[in-house]
């Protein structure tokens, strides 16, 4: 079960992001008919596929850009397209018809010598494996990204790749190497000075720690995280996923009680309706009917509020 959880955790973090993209992808959408040069409007095909929550959506502009770029047979498009389709097939699940694709985004890559599309490939091949289980496989193609990219400096990709080493050692128990790449993640994040991917690495340690059954430091690595996402606006989700998960530590139930229900302001202000908020909803449901039964005094209050938000959680569920 804590491996799944940690395999979990690395979905969740990044499942809200997805959110604000659909936005983004919405607003890029209309530039679409001023948009007449062949090269920008592939750009623009490729943002709106990356962007697109609806990963069917997806596919038909990655369809029309793939389209573009053979006509202009750009070979460098040709290998980025191919990769977006592979992406949403692996988002989707479809793991077979994902590979070829990513492998042929590969090839292309490689004959242009690109380095930041080849490491970016083998970093997608990895994560196709790791979602499978397979974690050799997944650790060889990483460790090729991690290859090219660091002599290449490619400093946000970099970091992405150490993360993922770092979460297949933690899955097959191996801390200490799972230590050393996490903490080489976050200290190229912080060079890098970026927030919210040195938030992630925080959350990253102290899963680790919660693996390893140190809750003291698991608390600790995840308060940090908290502290840095409560300063930006732009990290809402990740913030209340934070207090979810540290939620998962504390064995008093007022404790964990607490930090749900700071999570849930969180999505009631920005995402009611996200699968992370049913969770949630559902979790504190659960946690006042603890309450219920550890406080004579609290139970009929207690049930009355496990009532509430098992409502919520249904009614926003069957939604």
């Amino acid at each position: 079960m804590v491996v799944r959880f940690l395999l979990f955790l690395s979905i969740l973090l990044t499942c809200a992001s997805s959110v604000f993209g659909q936005s983004t992808a919405d607003s890029l959408i209309q530039l679409l008919p001023q948009t007449k040069n062949d090269t920008a409007r592939a750009r623009l095909y490729k943002a709106i596929a990356d962007n697109l929550e609806d990963r069917a959506k997806a596919l038909v502009y990655s369809k029309r850009g793939l389209d573009l770029v053979k006509k202009m047979k750009w070979s460098k498009g040709i290998g980025v397209f191919n990769g977006i389709f592979g992406r949403i097939y692996m988002d989707q699940g479809d793991y077979d018809k994902a590979e070829p694709l990513i492998r042929a985004e590969l090839n292309i890559h490689q004959q242009n010598r690109d380095s930041i599309n080849i490491a970016s490939s083998f970093n997608a091949l990895g994560n196709l494996y790791l979602r499978q289980g397979q974690y050799t496989p997944a650790l060889n193609a990483y460790l090729q990204a991690l290859k090219i990219a660091e002599p290449a400096k490619l400093n946000t990709l970099s970091p992405i790749i150490l993360s993922n080493i770092s979460i297949i050692y933690s899955n097959q128990s191996h801390f200490d190497k799972a230590f050393s790449y996490a903490y080489k993640a976050l200290q190229k994040n912080q060079k890098n000075s970026d927030t919210l991917s040195i938030a992630s690495n925080l959350t990253g340690l102290a899963t680790i720690y919660q693996l390893k059954t140190d809750t003291a430091k698991a608390l600790s690595y995840y308060q940090r995280s908290i502290e840095l996402l409560s300063r930006t606006k732009k990290a809402l989700p990740k913030l209340a996923e934070a207090y979810q998960n540290q939620a998962l530590l504390y064995r008093s139930t007022r404790q964990k009680l607490e930090r749900q229900l700071q999570a849930q302001v969180i999505w009631d202000q920005s995402l009611p309706a996200h699968q992370l908020s049913i969770t949630n909803l559902g979790n504190i449901a659960w946690a006042y009917l603890d309450l219920a039964k550890q406080d004579r005094k609290q139970k009929n209050a207690a049930l009355q509020k496990a009532t509430y938000f098992y409502q919520r959680a249904e009614s926003l569920a069957d939604s």
